[in-house]
């Protein structure tokens, strides 16, 4: 069996201004990820910050996504981060691989409860 991992790309839905990013942006984001790995968790959108290379707390609405994949994905998912880094004009994009520690399992309904 190959070696799972956790990764957890937390995107920003608003520019360096705040203005929201449009549908169309987010969209076109989240389909180049899909061209990467199987499958993804998009949660809620939350709020969080960060300080910035000059030194200033900014605040941001942002896009937690929790991707389960094989280990030889990181490489090509750290890649996603800095393409969309550039694309979405950002300074970086949280990106975090849980190599352990963590249990992954696909639970299914028992035969009798889908009826």
């Amino acid at each position: 069996m190959s070696n799972q991992v956790k990764v957890t790309i937390i995107l920003p839905c608003v520019d360096n201004d705040g203005k929201a990013f449009s549908a169309f942006e987010q969209l076109a984001t989240v389909k180049r990820l899909t061209e990467v790995v199987d499958g993804a968790t998009l949660s809620a959108a939350a709020y969080g910050w960060y300080t910035s290379k000059d030194g200033k707390k900014i605040g941001e609405d942002v896009q937690p996504i929790v991707i389960i994949c094989d280990e030889s994905k990181v490489d090509e998912l750290r890649q996603y981060c800095k393409t969309t880094c550039k694309i979405l004009r950002q300074e970086c994009i949280y990106f975090e691989v849980q190599t352990d520690g963590f249990t992954v399992d696909f639970v299914t309904a028992e035969p009798d409860c889908a009826e």
